[in-house]
């Protein structure tokens, strides 16, 4: 079961990326990048649980999103 992990501080703001990688230390910076793929790899696999084997989402309410997801 994958379980809920909160994510590093947020980027201070709303600081450019160079901003961000300039106030924050390495460790704080692999620390966010790290849980951003773990979080758009969990995402992934959630939309991947809602389709069904064709691509096509498996509930009928769902039928309105886009399929490139």
């Amino acid at each position: 079961m994958i379980q809920y992990r909160p994510p590093p501080p947020p980027p201070k703001g709303s600081l450019s990326k160079l901003e961000y990688e300039l106030t924050t230390t390495g460790k704080e910076r692999r620390e966010y990048e790290a849980w951003k793929k773990e979080q758009v790899q969990i995402d992934a696999e959630r939309l991947q649980r809602q389709k069904d084997e064709m691509g096509r989402w498996k509930r009928e309410w769902d039928q309105h999103k886009p399929l490139d997801r």
